[in-house]
């Protein structure tokens, strides 16, 4: 299942790679204590739109957890020389053992390119989300972050 949605991913990406370019690479989750947690993820991000989707999951001995993420760079800006910020809102959804939180969350991070096709990148997030399962919890505040890189073609 991991595998045939990073494929479908992967494929999208090449099908709409010559209408404009895209950067695609990955990220370890920082853990805060929320349910998106210390996991890897697969990050993508369009050059034409600021939109950045994120997928990610964790593992145990009998249990897992799948998240996505989607955010919109309302704000980004130049800091110094190469280091950009950038500051939008998104959604963020887990689903799992006995787990399925939706929510909101505004991701607040910096990127710079090192070399030419190359991104590093480092956000946090506030999130209010709602868990559904087991039980209703709501509200549910997380801070959710992540390091990263995306090569870009």
């Amino acid at each position: 299942m991991k595998k045939r949605i990073l494929l479908i991913i992967l494929l999208a990406a090449i099908a709409v790679a010559p209408a404009f370019s895209f950067g695609i690479g990955g990220a370890f989750g920082l853990n805060f204590g929320g349910s998106l947690g210390t996991s890897g993820m697969l990050s993508v991000k369009f050059d034409e739109y600021p939109a950045v989707f994120g997928l990610g999951a964790r593992f145990g001995y009998d249990w897992f957890n799948i998240g996505i993420t989607a955010d919109w760079w309302l704000y980004e800006t130049n800091l110094v020389e190469m280091l950009d910020l950038y500051v939008g809102p998104g959604l963020y959804a887990v689903l799992g053992s006995g787990v399925f939180d939706l929510g909101l969350r505004v991701p607040v991070g910096i990127h710079m390119f090192v070399i030419d096709p190359l991104e590093l990148f480092l956000e946090l997030a506030p999130a209010i989300g709602i868990g559904l399962s087991p039980e209703l919890r709501f509200p549910q505040f997380d801070i959710q972050g992540a390091i990263g890189f995306r090569f870009w073609f």
